[in-house]
């Protein structure tokens, strides 16, 4: 017994905080423990009388000291129990390889669920897997899921390049031209030598109609990489669209040559081209640079015949190289195709007048007054009608 109690003072001298129920144990079984002169209610190593005496009197208090210096025990040497929540690598490994062989033979469904489980097991994993997971969910469709799993992925791997572009290429998609902004203007401040990062950022401005500030954006990308003519062409429009269109129209003319003439150019660069010509000031327009636009509506009027905004551009084109008979041709198949054309219907107002058939004009005016125009087009019809010359 006396072995028990030296034992039991020990435990009870551990050095360290516990909890108040374990601290109120512990003062229990000191007081139970404490030495008292002999005789005095009793003294267990002499045997005098006193309730120590007694058998059993003490094993309560035991028994407390016992329960309590295991817990202290337990509690300094961190044995709690608790769900192991690490990541578990060597279960993720086997399923992203059924994911990433899933993807390659196009059985996405089965891919979906194999990246899931995997970045479930170890959400750690690194930013190229949570690039195919993406991918993957673009395939069919779901690229609302895809942009949330972009953004998880980035807090995870903040910063990281692959996942930046590919969010803003998708936020892009999604119509989310300011998010798209925001992650393109950190990738060009952390890549900034690369011209793609340029490119997009001016591309996106231009969708939210702000040509001015997708100038700078898309020079720096030319500069970095001059032989990219799509980047070339955007800037070529961005200029168009904020009124440089001296210059809009040089740098159209070099895409367009580049690309190996008109018969080889896309049709969106021979009528931005076109109808840049057409727009810009008689000063600033050449002879040869208004014919060549000609000899772009031409071929697309050839490949698009019917088109009533490529009529209306060349009878433009035609009127500023003094040939009026083409372009009262032009008009009128603009207006033959697109009775609605209220620009159409105008010049060709202008030309009958100016070429000296008022009647040509007066019948058109009305026929353009049935279908209807605003108040104030009405107003200048009917006033054409009117004082027109018979």
């Amino acid at each position: 017994m006396a072995g028990l109690a030296r034992s039991a003072r020990k435990q009870m001298q551990l050095p360290g905080s516990f909890s108040p129920r374990i601290s109120a144990w512990l003062q229990i079984g000191r007081r139970g423990f404490r030495s008292t002169p002999a005789g005095r209610r009793g003294d267990f190593r002499t045997g005098v009388r006193g309730s120590m005496n007694k058998p059993g009197a003490n094993l309560p208090r035991l028994v407390t000291a016992i329960l309590a210096a295991g817990l202290v025990a337990l509690a300094g040497a961190g044995c709690a129990i608790r769900v192991d929540r690490r990541p578990q690598p060597e279960v993720a490994v086997p399923l992203l390889d059924e994911a990433r062989l899933a993807s390659a033979e196009e059985r996405w469904e089965d891919a979906l669920q194999a990246y899931e489980r995997g970045l479930f097991l170890d959400p750690g994993r690194a930013a190229a897997v949570y690039a195919e997971h993406v991918r993957a969910l673009c395939a069919v469709h779901r690229e609302d899921d895809a942009h949330e799993l972009l953004t998880r992925g980035l807090s995870l791997h903040p910063n990281d390049l692959s996942l930046l572009a590919l969010r803003a290429e998708l936020s892009g998609r999604l119509g989310f031209h300011r998010a798209a902004e925001r992650d393109l203007e950190n990738l060009t401040k952390l890549e900034p030598l690369e011209a793609s990062h340029w490119r997009n950022l001016g591309a996106v401005r231009l969708q939210l109609d702000l040509p001015r500030a997708s100038l700078a954006p898309l020079r720096r990308a030319c500069e970095l990489d001059p032989s990219h003519l799509e980047g070339r062409f955007l800037l070529g429009r961005a200029l168009a669209e904020a009124g440089e269109c001296a210059e809009a129209v040089a740098m159209i003319r070099t895409c367009i040559t580049r690309s190996g003439g008109a018969q080889q150019a896309p049709g969106v660069w021979l009528k931005l081209g076109a109808e840049t010509v057409a727009q810009s000031a008689a000063t600033l327009v050449t002879p040869d640079q208004n014919r060549e636009a000609l000899e772009w509506v031409e071929v697309l009027q050839s490949r698009a015949p019917g088109n009533s905004s490529l009529f209306r551009t060349a009878g433009m084109l035609f009127d500023r190289a003094g040939e009026t008979a083409a372009a009262i041709v032009a008009f009128e198949r603009a207006v033959e195709f697109q009775p609605r054309d209220a620009s159409s219907l105008d010049r060709l107002l202008q030309l009958y007048l100016r070429n000296g058939n008022p009647l040509k004009a007066i019948a058109l005016a009305q026929r353009a007054l049935e279908l209807g125009p605003d108040e104030a087009r009405r107003g200048k019809l009917l006033a054409l009608v009117e004082h027109a010359p018979r």
